[in-house]
């Protein structure tokens, strides 16, 4: 039997607690690499 397990590209995922913060929590499993860059333009350091 041959299975293979193929990575699935996940959108990055954020959760914001307040619009005027510039903080933000990573929500993607086992989190994201610096330089990700998210629809909304936030960029990961």
């Amino acid at each position: 039997m041959d299975i293979r397990l193929e990575a699935v590209a996940r959108p990055p995922l954020h959760i914001t607690m307040h619009e005027r913060d510039n903080v933000a929590i990573v929500a993607n499993d086992g989190g994201l690499p610096a330089g990700t860059v998210f629809p909304s333009g936030l960029t990961l350091r």
